[in-house]
C-alpha cells in the first residue's frame, strides 16, 4: 500500500502511475487525483483561450481533439490550430499566387500550370502528374485491366442503367435550340470563318430571300453560304437548289448561257421529227445489244424503245446537246435523258451536269439569267467588307475564340 500526497488516502500500487526517478518507481500522486489536476489546468487554458481568440471556431482544443491552442507572436493572440489552416486557405483562394514551384521538378512555373483541387492548388505541376500517370500505367497495366473488367462484371447492370441514361440526355441536348444554335455557329466558324451575327445580317440584307432565285426561306436553315472555291471569297446566300446548281457547273456563267440557249430552241420538237415513223432500224438492231433492264425503264419513265434512245444519243454524235461534251457512262458527262417535268415531253439527250443544272435551276430561264448577274455582277459593300475582314483569322484560332466566347456568356448567365 501507498499513500497518496494530493488526498492523503492509502492506495495499492496498481492506481499510482509509473516514474522512473523515484526509489519505488511510482509517482507521488494517486491516477485520480493527477487527472482532477489535469482537467483543471486544461479548463483554464480553454477559457483563456476563449477571451483571447475570435472568432471563435467551437471546436475542442487538446491533441486527442486534433486541434492545439497555437500562440501568434505578431498579433499576441491564441488561436486554434484548425482555424488557421482554414484561414491559410481562405487566403490562398482568395488571392492566388501568379507563380509556384513544383515539390516534383523543383521548377518555379506559373500558376496555369497547376491543377485545382477543392479551391487550391496542387504541390505538382501537370507535367509532373501526367509523368507519373504515364509511369503508373505502363508499369502496372494488367493490374488496371483486370480490375476494370471484375469491376464490370459485378456491376453490368449499374453500366447499362448508366449508358441508357447517358443516351437519353445527350438525345434530349442535341435536339434542344441551345445545342442546335451551337452547332451551326461552330458550322459556320469552320467552313467559312463567319459569326452567326455576321449570318444574320447577310440573311436580312435579302430579307431572307436567296440572292438568286428570291424565293423566300422561312427556315434559315434552307439557306447556304455561298462562296468561290477557288478565291475562297463568300459571295452571298443561296438556297441549296442556287448552290448546288452553281456548283455542279464550277461557277461558269459561260455554261449557264449555254443552258439557256438549249432551252430556248425547242428541242422537244427536234426530237418528235427525229423519231417519227422509227421504231426498230434494221441498221442499229443487229449490231447493237439490247440492255433489257435498260429498254424496261427506258419505256416506264419516258416511253422510248431501246433503239429509238439509241437513235437520240447517235444525232449529235454521242455528245451533250447543250456543251457539247463527250457522253460517258459515268461521272458528271454521264448520259442523261432530259425531259420537261410540266409537259413530260423529251428534250434531249444531255451529260449528267448539264441535266442537274437545269432541274437546280427550276429549268427557269430567268433564275438563269439572274444566277448570270449574280457571277458576273458587282459585289456590294457589306461583302467587301466582310471579305478583307475574313483574311486575318485562321480557322484554329477563330474557332478557339467563339468558343471562348460562348464560355464566357455561360457563366454570365450562371452568376446572375
Amino acid at each position: 500500500m501507498k499513500t497518496c500526497n494530493s488526498c492523503g488516502t492509502k492506495k495499492p500500487p496498481s492506481d499510482f502511475g509509473a516514474d522512473p526517478r523515484k526509489k519505488d518507481g511510482l509517482r507521488s500522486g494517486c491516477k485520480k487525483c493527477r487527472k482532477k489536476e489535469h482537467d483543471k489546468e486544461k479548463q483554464g487554458n480553454i477559457h483563456f483561450a476563449l477571451e483571447l481568440h475570435k472568432p471563435w471556431c467551437g471546436t475542442k482544443l487538446g491533441k486527442k481533439y486534433k486541434a492545439e491552442v497555437v500562440f501568434d507572436k505578431k498579433d499576441e493572440t491564441i488561436n486554434c490550430s484548425n482555424c488557421l489552416r482554414r484561414l491559410e486557405a481562405q487566403d490562398k483562394r482568395e488571392n492566388p499566387p501568379t507563380h509556384k514551384t513544383c515539390a516534383w521538378c523543383d521548377r518555379f512555373h506559373p500558376i496555369s500550370h497547376f491543377l485545382k483541387d477543392k479551391g487550391l492548388y496542387r504541390s505538382e505541376c501537370r507535367d509532373c502528374k501526367k509523368l507519373s500517370r504515364v509511369d503508373y500505367i505502363k508499369q502496372n497495366g494488367d493490374k488496371i485491366k483486370a480490375a476494370a473488367k471484375h469491376w464490370y462484371r459485378n456491376n453490368k447492370d449499374y453500366v447499362k442503367k448508366y449508358q441508357n441514361k447517358k443516351a437519353e440526355y445527350i438525345k434530349e441536348y442535341n435536339n434542344s435550340p441551345e445545342a442546335i444554335f451551337n452547332r451551326k455557329e461552330n458550322r459556320l466558324a469552320k467552313a467559312f470563318l463567319l459569326t452567326y451575327d455576321e449570318f444574320s445580317t447577310l440573311f436580312n440584307f435579302h430579307n431572307g430571300k436567296c440572292w438568286i432565285c428570291n424565293k423566300e426561306n422561312t427556315n434559315s436553315k434552307s439557306l447556304a453560304v455561298e462562296h468561290c472555291h477557288t478565291t475562297n471569297q463568300i459571295r452571298g446566300i443561296c438556297c441549296m437548289n442556287c448552290n448546288a446548281g452553281l456548283g455542279t457547273i464550277k461557277d461558269s456563267p459561260e455554261h449557264i448561257k449555254l443552258l439557256i440557249s438549249y432551252l430556248k430552241s425547242n428541242t422537244s420538237l427536234r426530237v418528235k421529227t427525229l423519231l417519227m415513223g422509227y421504231k426498230n432500224s434494221p441498221v442499229l438492231g443487229p449490231l447493237l445489244k439490247i440492255d433489257r433492264d435498260a429498254e424496261k425503264a427506258l419505256k416506264q419513265k419516258y416511253g422510248l424503245s431501246f433503239f429509238e434512245h439509241q437513235k437520240l444519243v447517235s444525232f449529235n454524235d454521242n455528245r451533250c446537246w447543250a456543251c457539247n461534251n463527250i457522253l460517258s457512262t459515268k461521272g458528271p458527262s454521264a448520259l442523261a435523258t432530259d425531259h420537261c417535268h410540266r409537259t413530260k415531253k423529251i428534250r434531249g439527250i444531255l451529260c449528267f451536269r448539264c441535266n442537274t443544272t437545269i432541274g437546280r435551276f427550276f429549268e427557269s430561264i430567268p433564275i438563269m439569267t439572274s444566277a448570270i448577274n449574280y457571277l458576273i455582277g458587282r459585289t456590294p459593300q457589306i461583302l467587301v467588307d466582310l471579305n478583307k475582314e475574313r483574311e486575318s483569322r485562321t480557322s484554329k484560332d477563330f474557332l478557339n475564340f467563339i468558343l471562348k466566347k460562348r464560355k464566357d456568356k455561360t457563366k454570365t448567365t450562371n452568376s446572375i
